[in-house]
């Protein structure tokens, strides 16, 4: 049985499980990091909130249920989003049979992809080591790629991710992150999954790995494998869109709207407090050397 679908039918429903908030906090603390159980607490009171990204998902689940006014009446969950993978998240219900399963997911998957990054870390270090022909302590090494994973952990959009409340996209965010380490690592096969899987993830995801190819596309090495990324990528978000739209009564929803002035498109980039705080929180955060990349801005 559709094991996710349920779940998200009793935090509709917002099932009483009999558990009080110390007990359950118990339970978490004893299998996860103090910084992840803080951050089960933050998202555990969000479940509660009418406007819940959950009691977004229940409308072609359980038709009985009032219907909530953000979402078509006609409409099904695919006519929203084209979210392939998250049914294979239905196996932790076997766990754990609560709607809760899945926020411990997202804190376990996104603490996981700072491994990625510290990885990354590391290869980039003995790639320059070999091309310099220097050889660095092992210990700077470590310290670099751990001091580059906190900081990636304290991205802003990283913490934004988290603090939003439980989203699929989270699967693609770490997806993204191991599809870069398994690229330069030359672990093909593994980077073909990878890539596979955050384009199931979610229609937009298409654009997010045509960025991670803009990211590599000045990497000679890369060049190839990031052509294909931005191809691919954009082709693949155009695609799925129409399948979106098929699902809709409405068509998709999400189209942006860019004007033809090169002007007007730049100042559109800045013409919002909140998008000016996402530029400086983004770029702050990394000391604004994303600004040297030409690839990264490109991304961007």
């Amino acid at each position: 049985e559709f094991r996710t679908g349920e779940a998200i039918i009793k935090a509709a429903n917002l099932r009483n499980t009999g558990e009080s908030d110390s007990e359950w906090n118990n339970r978490i603390i004893a299998i996860l990091p103090p910084g992840m159980t803080i951050l089960l607490q933050r998202v555990e009171s969000l479940i509660t909130k009418e406007k819940s990204l959950f009691t977004l998902l229940d409308q072609s689940l359980l038709p009985e249920l009032p219907k909530n006014p953000d979402l078509t009446e006609a409409s099904l969950i695919l006519g929203d989003h084209l979210t392939l993978t998250l049914p294979l998240l239905a196996p932790l219900f076997w766990l754990w049979d609560d709607v809760r399963m899945l926020l411990i997911f997202q804190a376990v998957w996104i603490s996981f992809t700072v491994l990625a990054i510290y990885k990354i870390v590391l290869l980039r270090l003995s790639t320059l080591d070999a091309l310099t022909r220097r050889t660095r302590p092992r210990y700077c090494c470590q310290w670099t790629a751990l001091c580059l994973a906190v900081v990636y952990s304290l991205f802003y959009g990283i913490q934004y991710l988290v603090y939003f409340d439980f989203h699929p996209v989270v699967i693609g965010v770490g997806l993204l992150a191991w599809t870069a380490y398994f690229l330069e690592s030359g672990k093909i096969r593994w980077l073909a999954a990878s890539a596979v899987l955050l384009l199931l993830t979610q229609e937009n995801m298409g654009l997010a790995l045509s960025s991670l190819g803009f990211i590599y596309l000045f990497h000679k090495k890369y060049r190839s494998v990031a052509t294909v990324f931005i191809i691919c990528g954009i082709g693949y978000s155009l695609m799925a869109s129409k399948i979106v739209a098929l699902f809709s009564p409405i068509g998709f929803q999400y189209w942006p709207q860019i004007s033809p002035n090169p002007v007007i498109i730049l100042q559109q980039f800045f013409d919002s407090e909140e998008k000016r705080q996402v530029w400086w929180y983004s770029l702050a955060g990394f000391s604004f050397l994303p600004i040297l990349s030409l690839g990264a801005m490109l991304a961007v």
